[in-house]
């Protein structure tokens, strides 16, 4: 929908319109913050943080909607969209990795070219946490030939990192994921 709305506005000479948003479902603190000389209404919490890391990391994977596995397992979410599954990180501040996801579509009006983007990208990070980097390299070139691109930044991260392991193998406790110690990526845009 944002897609068509887009092509509208541009057609009307209005500006060309680009957001970021990443959503993450937890417990937190909600309300007036502050004394009596000076209140605010705010969120703090855990969750509101790494909702904030999500909605960076979308210049990182080149993606407009990324989703934690929290929202995904919320209910009618996996009934909903179609998600591509897009790395398993440690984001600054954090301990624990979490699963990230692409929201590609809606499921009620997906084509079959985003059906089997979301199908190959979940085999990708299926083979990709068995540690069968090649076969993940090989469904990742899928993913680039199904948007009938020559280049996929999203699965390029992932792709990146499984050419490395080619190379030199994770160590015997890795467990998938990857710790970023940065809270910001690339330029804006």
């Amino acid at each position: 929908a944002l897609i068509e709305l887009r092509r509208v506005w541009l057609e009307q000479g209005k500006p060309n319109i680009r957001i970021r948003c990443g959503l993450h479902s937890d417990k937190v603190f909600v309300g007036n913050l502050g004394s009596q000389m000076r209140m605010k209404y705010g969120v703090l919490g855990d969750g509101v943080n790494l909702a904030s890391r999500l909605e960076e990391l979308n210049k990182r994977y080149s993606t407009e909607i990324l989703i934690s596995q929290d929202v995904l397992n919320q209910v009618d979410v996996k009934d909903t969209f179609y998600v591509r599954p897009l790395d398993y990180v440690v984001v600054k501040g954090r301990k624990r990795p979490t699963a990230i996801y692409e929201v590609l579509a809606l499921k009620a009006t997906a084509t079959e070219q985003v059906k089997s983007i979301a199908l190959a990208s979940e085999q990708a990070m299926s083979s990709y946490m068995n540690r069968d980097f090649v076969q993940a390299l090989k469904l990742l070139d899928e993913v680039t030939r199904l948007k009938d691109r020559d280049f996929d930044p999203v699965g390029e991260v992932l792709a990146d990192r499984c050419r490395r392991f080619l190379q030199h193998p994770p160590g015997e406790d890795w467990d998938g994921s990857e710790v970023l110690n940065q809270k910001t990526f690339g330029p804006e845009g």
